[in-house]
C-alpha cells in the first residue's frame, strides 16, 4: 500500500515580524491533509494511472496568499516502511479558478480547463472501454458532451455523444489497431483528456 502526498509550496514567504526577512519553499497546505491520500495495495501494470481530485479553498487561509508563487510537490510514499517511490513538481504557476462574481476561490491545475481522464482497463484487453464522467459534469445533459478518439498526433479516428445517463460510458474499439490513443470529452469550454493502449 502508498500514500500519494501532495503539498502545496509557496516560494518566497514574508515574515510576519521582519518584512526584511524572507522563507523560501514554505509548505502551506498539505492536501487533502498530511495524512495523504491512502492507496490499497494493487497489481500495478505499466500504463496504469489513478486520478486523485483535491480542493482547497485559499480564501480560508489566515494570511494572504500570492498564488503566483504556489508550486504543487506530488510523492508517493510506502504507507508502512515511509520510503519515497515517485516525486514530482508542478514548476508553472498555478492558475486562478473564480466563481461567477469574479471572486478568486482556489487553485486548480488547468490547461484551457483541461483536467485528466479515467480510463479503465488501460490497457485495454478486449475491444471496449469504460469512460468514467468527470465529477464537475454530473448533472449535465448527456447529449452536450462529446467525445473523441484521437491517435497521438492528434488526428482524429472516431468520435460520438455521451449516450448512456449514468457515470460511465463504454466506447467500443474494435476498429482500433493496436495502439496508443488520446480520448477526450468535451463540454462547451471545458475539456478532458486521458490517454490509454489498446492491445491486440
Amino acid at each position: 500500500s502508498v500514500v500519494i502526498q501532495v503539498a502545496l509550496i509557496d516560494t518566497l514567504a514574508q515574515s510576519s515580524i521582519s518584512a526584511r526577512k524572507n522563507y523560501h519553499h514554505v509548505v502551506r497546505k498539505m492536501l487533502p491533509d498530511a495524512a495523504g491520500t491512502f492507496v490499497p495495495k494493487r497489481n500495478w501494470q505499466q500504463g496504469d494511472s489513478l486520478l486523485i481530485e483535491l480542493g482547497w479553498d485559499v480564501s480560508s487561509y489566515p494570511v494572504p496568499l500570492d498564488l503566483s508563487r504556489l508550486r504543487i510537490v506530488v510523492f508517493v510514499q510506502d504507507y508502512l516502511t515511509k520510503e519515497v517511490y515517485q516525486a514530482n513538481y508542478y514548476k508553472s504557476a498555478l492558475p486562478k479558478r473564480a466563481n461567477g462574481i469574479g471572486k478568486v476561490t482556489g487553485v486548480h491545475q488547468t490547461k484551457s480547463a483541461s483536467s485528466q481522464l479515467v480510463i479503465f482497463p488501460n490497457p485495454v484487453i478486449r475491444d471496449q472501454a469504460t469512460i468514467l464522467l468527470p465529477s464537475v459534469l454530473h448533472g449535465v445533459l448527456s447529449h452536450q458532451i462529446r467525445w473523441v478518439i484521437a491517435d497521438l498526433q492528434g488526428r482524429t479516428l472516431q468520435r460520438g455523444h455521451w449516450a448512456s445517463h449514468s457515470k460511465q460510458h463504454v466506447i467500443f474499439l474494435d476498429e482500433l489497431p493496436a495502439g496508443a490513443y488520446l480520448l477526450k470529452l468535451h463540454f462547451k469550454k471545458q475539456m478532458f483528456q486521458g490517454r490509454f493502449i489498446k492491445k491486440e
